[in-house]
């Protein structure tokens, strides 16, 4: 059974797969295979609260950080002093925007949109996210230059559903494993026929 995650299957042409790792390209529904790129990008304020989260997070002068879970089930944070020390450190929360990564297109044909990765949504720690605030957030988009571009898409996952149970403990759907990949690259062809790196995601 075809691997590429079930949100993309309608998209999904030239199909590849080699072990735990499937590869294809994009096709819309309408048969074109070029499309205008959009990644999302912060506000003004978005971007100032990103700045404030990271001005304010503690130095720890370059040593390891270190946590575990107390008898309260909180969450301690230290990095170690003279070996056998511990330096107990608050960590600030981010911004829940600030780990958002979506990327989408519109058909140069028939102008379709459609996301390729949205990762409150898609990849393992989307799929199994509980976070309805960062859900509901809406992103700002740019369009990733002025060119039209053809797209792979390269997705690693669990070479099957029974492989992806074990690895996991996740009793689920074929379509839930699918869309519960750890790693996903988007590669894009310009018209002139160079080839990039989008970007890679992790989802765990």
């Amino acid at each position: 059974m075809s691997t590429v995650p079930q949100y993309l299957r309608k998209y999904a042409c030239n199909e590849k797969r080699k072990k735990d790792i499937v590869t294809f390209r994009i096709k819309c529904t309408c048969g074109c295979e070029t499309f205008s790129v959009f990644e999302n990008v912060h506000t003004k304020e978005e971007k100032k609260s990103i700045n404030d989260y990271n001005h304010n997070f503690p130095d720890t002068g370059y040593k390891t950080l270190h946590g575990y879970v107390d008898k309260n089930g909180k969450t301690r944070t230290y990095v170690k002093k003279f070996f056998f020390f511990r330096k107990y450190i608050e960590i600030p929360s981010p911004p829940p925007f600030m780990y958002v990564n979506v990327v989408k297109v519109i058909c140069s044909s028939c102008k379709e949109e459609f996301v390729l990765f949205d990762s409150r949504f898609h990849g393992y720690d989307g799929m199994t996210s509980e976070d309805e605030e960062i859900r509901k957030y809406s992103p700002q988009f740019a369009r990733k230059g002025n060119s039209v571009y053809k797209i792979e898409v390269t997705v690693e996952n669990e070479a099957d559903l029974e492989s992806f149970i074990e690895a996991t403990g996740d009793e689920c759907s074929y379509e839930f494993y699918t869309n519960a990949f750890i790693c996903i690259e988007i590669r894009l062809t310009d018209e002139n026929g160079k080839k990039t790196l989008l970007d890679s995601f992790e989802t765990v």
